[in-house]
């Protein structure tokens, strides 16, 4: 049986000013294992995104408040969300969201048709 791994990564675009930092709350949220639930809410709220929403989606999340805003007062997950970027930038990514299987980029730019494909081919 082969398996399928997913592995996400970070790569806030420059033209979104509030992406890093939410990129760092995500990380904050994963550091109290709430990761998917803060990407979510960042995600469906991608226009709010200053950091004033970032503290109300932790506390809506019932996150550690004190913890997640010295952690994103401090920087703590800014060298995390800093590798993210420098690996993508490596593997050339200059959007999002970007796709890869078996290391090879699958455009997505017309839908997820040849992700889905990708995929199907390495799973039989």
């Amino acid at each position: 049986m082969k398996r399928l791994r997913f592995v996400y990564r970070h790569f806030p675009l420059k033209a979104h000013p509030n992406a890093h930092k939410a990129a760092e709350a995500a990380e904050a949220a994963h550091a109290q294992a709430r990761f998917w639930e803060m990407h979510a809410l960042l995600f469906q709220n991608q226009l709010h995104l200053e950091a004033n929403n970032l503290r109300h989606y932790a506390a809506e999340l019932q996150l550690d408040m004190r913890k997640f805003e010295t952690e994103l007062d401090e920087g703590a997950y800014t060298p995390r969300v800093q590798a993210d970027i420098e690996s993508g930038l490596r593997s050339h990514i200059r959007s999002t969201p970007a796709f890869f299987v078996n290391g090879a980029v699958v455009d997505t730019s017309f839908g997820l048709e040849r992700l889905m494909q990708a995929v199907a081919r390495v799973a039989h």
